[in-house]
């Protein structure tokens, strides 16, 4: 008697504790994608339950249960849904009200097992998921003794088949590395210096001599050189290119060149 009196307790204890079968999370069976617009979400599998939210063309709802041509969706996270406010333990300090137009999220956890959420702020209003003790929530207003909440993943509505097909696969393309083009630095140029080419040969002048060479061009045009004497000595009577400067006048008769390199010619 006593053994069966034991049992008898377990059983019941477990029938209080164990976890609503309705709304415990289960993995989602498929993808569905919506194919018409304004589409009703609804509590039940009946079309005269409440309507939690709509839906429209092409959103993408996780399918996790069937029954009949209905189909047990996930909320979308933009679901208001409520919750106790005793029930629930802020994990900032900041005022809920501001989150009034539903665009500040405050964090919270569920401070009860088993807690129900429901569809309006109300213990009369359909109870349409659940949370778990420690389950964190974004709370998004305060409402008379009720938090206003984004959906848990096991807070659930029912859409009707005939408004949903098989989402299609997501695929994303594949990643391309960037070719990395590498300029080369553009360096400045160096200015290319003036040549003159021709024949150098000794030079001196009874009035103050301006250079120590000069150069006899093939057209027969004189240019008066000054640079190094020595170097220059050895390209006596000899066909050179030479780079330098002009330090008079080109168009002078006799212009005056300064040499800064000379080149002989084979």
């Amino acid at each position: 008697m006593l053994l069966l009196l034991k049992r008898l307790i377990i059983l019941t204890l477990a029938i209080f504790i164990a976890p609503c079968p309705g709304f415990a999370q289960k993995p989602p069976l498929f993808t569905v994608q919506v194919n018409s617009d304004n589409i009703n979400v609804r509590a039940d599998c009946t079309v005269s339950s409440e309507i939690i939210c709509k839906a429209d063309k092409g959103d993408r709802f996780e399918a996790v249960d069937q029954k009949y041509n209905w189909y047990r969706i996930r909320l979308p996270k933009e679901t208001r849904v409520y919750i106790k406010q005793e029930l629930l333990e802020l994990s900032a300090t900041c005022d809920p009200a501001a989150g009034a137009d539903g665009k500040v999220r405050l964090p919270a956890k569920v401070a009860a097992t088993n807690v129900n959420i429901r569809l309006n702020p109300s213990l009369e209003s359909r109870i349409i998921g659940h949370a778990d003790y420690g389950q964190a929530v974004e709370i998004i207003e305060k409402k008379e003794g009720w938090y206003a909440i984004t959906p848990t993943d096991n807070c659930y509505g029912w859409i009707h088949g005939k408004f949903i097909q098989d989402a299609p696969e997501v695929t994303t393309p594949p990643e391309t590395e960037e070719a990395i083009i590498l300029e080369a630095p553009v360096l400045p140029q160096e200015e290319k210096l003036p040549e003159i080419k021709g024949s150098i040969r000794p030079y001196w002048s009874l009035f103050g001599s301006k250079g120590t060479h000069k150069l006899i061009s093939e057209e027969g045009r004189t240019y008066i050189l000054k640079g190094d004497q020595k170097l220059m000595d050895t390209f006596n009577q000899t066909e050179v290119v030479l780079s330098g400067e002009f330090l008079s006048d080109p168009e002078d008769k006799v212009p005056v060149f300064s040499v800064k390199s000379i080149k002989e010619i084979e």
